[in-house]
Parts: structure tokens; sequence; C-alpha cells
């Protein structure tokens, strides 16, 4: 079952070792990133600032979630996952569709896209709206 965390500014790989030395089955990190260069240099981003996907069996027992709740590195769980399997689904894969052999999002995501900003509309991550830095034909 996934789950979208929002984990604290700049601790993302320290969280996914904590989530990792707690939860004894399978776990799955999705982080959606653009990598572009800018001035000789290689900047990273995540389009979805500090929100994430995990996907571990136990979140589908709400006592189980307890125990993840107090892992250093996390803000917090958003809520209405269990609800929205689907909407969080078809976002991983059509981010999915368009990444990368890196696993960046490749510019054919965003050329699709007609703005500037983006929100969405239901699911854990209603009302989030992220912003679309650049369009250019070679980013």
């Amino acid at each position: 079952m996934w789950a979208v965390i929002k984990y604290n500014n700049n601790q993302y790989n320290f969280f996914k070792e904590n989530f990792r030395k707690i939860c004894s089955d399978q776990v799955e990190f999705y982080n959606p990133k653009i990598s572009y260069k800018k001035k000789n240099h290689l900047i990273t981003k995540y389009i979805l600032k500090n929100y994430a996907f995990i996907y571990c069996s136990k979140f589908k027992n709400q006592k189980e979630l307890i125990k993840f709740k107090y892992i250093k590195g996390l803000k917090f769980f958003l809520e209405g996952y269990i609800e929205n399997q689907e909407q969080i689904q078809e976002f991983i894969n059509l981010c999915k569709h368009h990444e990368d052999k890196k696993f960046n999002i490749s510019k054919s995501f965003f050329l699709a896209l007609k703005m500037n900003k983006i929100k969405f509309l239901n699911g854990p991550l209603k009302n989030l709206i992220f912003d679309i830095f650049e369009k250019n034909k070679d980013k």
C-alpha cells in the first residue's frame, strides 16, 4: 500500500535509512525528480519538494502505522492515502512512464503540460501546488 509522507528539508536520505531499519517488510520509495545543468553544475530537484511516496504492506494496519510516525526526518503521513490508492498509483505510473535511464522525469512530462503551476485536485496531495521552474526546448 502506498502512503504519502512529508519529510524534513534535506533529510530524505536520512529518513529512508531510518525507515528501512524499523520496517522489516520490503519497502519502496518514490520521489520524482528532475535534473538540469546550470552554469556547468548538475542540479537535481524533487518536483514535489519535501513530499514522497512509500510502499509498504504494513500501512494497511493503522496500529502498525503508529510506530513509523516518530522516525527521525519524518514530519507526518498525509491522511487519506488508504482511500486514494488508485490516484496515487496513477500519478506514480505517469511519472515513471516519463522517466529517463537515470530515473529523472524527462521533458516530455512537462511539454505535455500547458501551465506553469500544477495543483492536485483530490487525493492525499489535495490542494498541493508545485511550480514548473522553466520550460525550454532543451530542458
